[in-house]
């Protein structure tokens, strides 16, 4: 538990002229810490014992927020498995000699909660605060791991190991485990993580996430002994590679295309909705991204107008080609606006549909989840008035239902280009948030039958709008803890499991490898031959 600790003002003067001397502003590994010649062993741990306990502050108040701020609990963690986290958590913090590497090992907080909502620490935020800077000089490869956790190399910036090479140790750390403890360190479900840090993450030398960085974090220095195996090879072979600045690395990453490539995989630099007639009456709707990519509505009105007209046009085009078959293709989309998941419901069903949501309202987060309430323009103004209201009144800690005033149903409002035809919706691991809602209601709703890998997140999806918690000692550091969740798919026996998919489509080795992944031409291959229906029994997917 989080305590606020008082101290002499004297001794408080000390120990911020001290800090200038234990906390350099440089990277990690530029400048060791000198203490002040004026003190001696005693004074100096004494000293130190001081600074663990600063940290472990932090981070106890972190865990303490997590604990009565989080709307989803532990996420289906043992309680052993929570305390054994926390724990460990908590002894990186009083292992850390200075403070980058405190920050570093924030690290070991992303394992404490399975949900990308989350994100503490998120991604870039080394990179933003200056903590890596361009000269670090960090492992030149680009890498990208299996399910197990094996490794293999995208691209080695030094030209040495080729393309596709299993990468077997690293300074003598077994690459596989290191892969997966990253992982578990990545704030979020492990099927999300392993997506995105494939297509993303280990993509960027700037984010903390990247298996090069996890060494630099852990102060190991060029150069580097890497032992691998090439594709066609079953004899290891051993290289020393000598260690890249990480600006250099990412200068080359652009330089080449590859972050373009990145990019366009995760559906970043493609129009958010794009539709496709494949003939012999199959269409695609490709959705990418659910918002319109357009900030100034956002922030000015709360509105998205983008999005809707996309969908519209593209409506009107499934309409006029008499699509018998659509397959919505969800399986890069990680999510966007709510509002659109009901926005893109109008078009498929007229039955109402349950959006109630839950929320934990604290002192901390009343005024962001008044205006939540505020902004959700689905329900009449008065309505949210009233929501809005009862919210401010409420004792801290109180768990609200936004059903308990009235029914929150939404009623789909019929569109010209409604569909009534056979729907696939595909899904794949980077498919999450307001893109996986909208699955699971497609799903509900009997609109469709899920196709592919199964999404990236749990059944029980928290909300992406959370508000900033300043933390104690770096409050400048975002920390966003997730207070709200759709009451429709909380509190299910599967709710910490991945949803179900009714017809499996294998993502191959040897097609991952390559970065390729061909689920939707299959699910084509199937509906053309007949077979999609008869394979629409799929099992549910294991977490």
């Amino acid at each position: 538990m989080y305590t606020k600790r008082i101290e002499p003002l004297q001794s408080r003067i000390l120990i911020a002229l001290l800090l200038f001397t234990v906390f350099p502003i440089c990277g990690f590994g530029k400048k060791k810490n000198v203490l002040p010649p004026v003190m001696d062993s005693i004074q100096a741990a004494r000293f130190m014992d001081s600074i663990h306990r600063l940290y472990l502050n932090e981070v106890d108040f972190i865990i303490d927020r997590i604990e009565n701020t989080y709307i989803s609990g532990r996420r289906g963690m043992s309680d052993e498995e929570w305390n054994r986290r926390v724990k460990i958590a908590r002894s990186k913090a009083v292992q850390s000699n200075n403070k980058w590497e405190y920050l570093y090992n924030w690290s070991y907080l992303g394992a404490l909660i399975q949900d990308k909502h989350f994100d503490f620490p998120d991604g870039g935020v080394y990179n933003r605060y200056r903590i890596f800077i361009e000269n670090d000089s960090i492992l030149p490869l680009w890498v990208q791991t299996w399910k197990d956790g094996t490794v293999y190399n995208v691209k080695d910036y030094t030209g040495v190991i080729p393309a596709h090479a299993q990468i077997l140790s690293v300074n003598g750390l077994d690459a596989q485990e290191t892969a997966l403890k990253n992982r578990m360190m990545f704030p979020g479900e492990e099927t999300y993580a392993m997506a995105w840090m494939n297509t993303s993450d280990e993509t960027d030398p700037r984010g903390w996430n990247a298996f090069a960085n996890f060494f630099l974090m852990r102060g190991y220095q060029p150069p580097f002994k890497v032992v691998y195996k090439a594709q066609d090879s079953d004899r290891p072979d051993t290289v020393v590679l000598n260690g890249m600045a990480r600006g250099d690395i990412y200068k080359e990453f652009k330089k080449s295309g590859d972050k373009h490539r990145v990019r366009v995989s995760i559906g970043s630099h493609l129009r958010p909705i794009k539709y496709r007639n494949m003939k012999d009456g199959i269409g695609v709707l490709s959705i990418n991204g659910m918002w319109g990519k357009r900030y100034a509505p956002l922030i000015l009105f709360h509105r998205d107008w983008r999005y809707p007209r996309m969908l519209r046009r593209a409506m009107r085009r499934i309409d006029r080609d008499k699509i018998e078959n659509l397959i919505i293709d969800l399986s890069i989309c990680s999510g966007g606006m709510i509002e659109n998941v009901y926005k893109t419901l109008d078009y498929f069903t007229d039955c109402p549909v349950n959006r109630t949501e839950i929320y934990r309202v604290t002192d901390d987060n009343r005024e962001i989840v008044q205006a939540l309430m505020s902004n959700d323009l689905l329900t009449p103004k008065a309505d949210r008035r009233r929501l809005s209201d009862l919210v401010g009144g409420m004792k801290s800690g109180t768990l609200f239902r936004t059903d308990t005033l009235f029914s929150m149903q939404y009623q789909p409002r019929p569109r010209k280009h409604s569909y009534r035809g056979n729907v696939y919706i595909l899904t794949g691991h980077p498919t999450y948030s307001a893109a996986q809602i909208l699955v699971q209601y497609f799903q509900h709703l009997g609109i469709g039958r899920v196709a592919g890998q199964h999404c990236g997140g749990f059944t029980e999806v928290t909300s992406g709008s959370a508000p900033n918690i300043p933390l104690p000692r770096n409050s400048d550091m975002p920390f966003w803890v997730p207070v709200g969740k759709l009451a429709l798919f909380s509190g299910r026996e599967d709710s910490y499991r991945y949803p179900p998919v009714d017809i499996p489509i294998d993502h191959p080795f040897e097609e991952w490898l390559k970065r390729e992944n061909r689920s939707l031409d299959r699910l084509i291959g199937m509906i053309r031959n007949g077979t999609a229906a008869a394979s629409a029994s799929g099992p549910a997917s294991p977490k």
